[in-house]
């Protein structure tokens, strides 16, 4: 996917910033701001940050933003939003997604305290936030979500282009291309999938072969569970929940055949799939959440930490995607 979408977002500026902004690109600092009234301020900090993130001194960028925010003055809810907005693509460049949600989470909480119709300002901040959301949940391997958000964004920057052709123009092609990349992949996984149910459908042939010796069984068994496990994750990733969780159950009951021992690290594996998808589906998301906290221990014993790391992702991020979902709903 492209580039973040934080320029686009940028709110009007109160005040001139062409001086403020020549300075900053031309030292690389930020221009003196004693004496000048708080809003000004506000808009020569928040050209700062923007530069900052450009030039990927975001410690710097991260220090002024924690200044703002938690600051003794409210900035406009507007502005807010943007600088976690800003946040949020910083905490995407380090790789930290799970922040990223958090600060997604906090920039949704501003818009939908707005009341009354949406500036395009607004409605262009709510277009950059939900292009992150989908690299977020892209990069999650939830390409599911990633194309409904990806879908909301795109017809938000179709309405803003109509309106200035010169500013959104290149967002809606950023999004309508992400959008193209997310669909491809999911086509991908798709053939791989059905090739997985080929070798799946020649397994299980191989076990209601009366001919087969008992080796031959279990050889078709151990690759029959890993197959089904392959089938799991790539509906997982599609966003096809109730599905990935058919196949976790059937590829953990084959297993049991193979393994009357303690769990293992397939288990542990196929166990932790099949809770990611129960908790994205209505009724067992209760049953899905209890699973991963019995599995945290097993994960912790094995010292998978795969699985450990997967399994706080989880554990974290349902809350915060659920949050997000609903706010996303008061804003659409």
């Amino acid at each position: 996917m492209n580039p973040l979408l934080l320029d686009s977002a940028f709110p009007t500026t109160t005040s001139d910033m062409t001086l403020a902004r020549a300075h900053i690109s031309t030292t690389g600092h930020m221009p003196a701001i004693n004496g000048l009234p708080p809003q000004m301020v506000l808009d020569v900090e928040m050209c700062y940050i923007l530069f900052l993130i450009g030039e990927h001194r975001t410690a710097e960028a991260d220090d002024i933003i924690d200044g703002i925010v938690y600051g003794d003055l409210q900035p406009p809810v507007t502005a807010t939003a943007w600088l976690w907005l800003a946040r949020m693509c910083i905490l995407i460049g380090e790789g930290n997604h799970r922040l990223a949600l958090t600060a997604a989470e906090n920039a949704l909480f501003q818009l939908a305290d707005i009341d009354g119709k949406r500036t395009d300002a607004q409605l262009s901040l709510l277009a950059a936030l939900l292009y992150n959301l989908a690299l977020v949940h892209n990069a999650l391997g939830d390409d599911g979500r990633a194309t409904k958000e990806l879908a909301k964004a795109q017809k938000l920057y179709e309405r803003l282009v109509r309106k200035d052709e010169m500013r959104y123009g290149a967002m809606l092609i950023n999004a309508v291309d992400a959008t193209a990349r997310v669909m491809k992949s999911r086509d991908k996984q798709m053939a791989v999938f059905n090739y997985y149910k080929d070798i799946a459908e020649r397994y299980a042939a191989r076990l209601d072969d009366a001919a087969t010796t008992d080796t031959d069984i279990r050889h078709a068994l151990d690759n029959l569970v890993d197959t089904l496990g392959h089938e799991g994750e790539i509906m997982l990733n599609l966003g096809n929940h109730r599905e990935a969780m058919r196949f976790f159950s059937r590829a953990l009951r084959h297993l049991k055949r193979l393994n009357t021992g303690p769990m293992g690290e397939r288990e542990l594996r196929l166990s932790v799939g099949l809770a990611a998808a129960m908790i994205h589906v209505r009724g067992r998301r209760e049953s899905g959440e209890k699973l991963l906290e019995a599995l945290q221990p097993l994960a912790e014993r094995l010292r998978n930490r795969e699985a450990i790391a997967r399994i706080e992702l989880l554990r974290d991020s349902m809350d915060r995607n659920t949050s997000i979902m609903s706010l996303l709903k008061t804003l659409f």
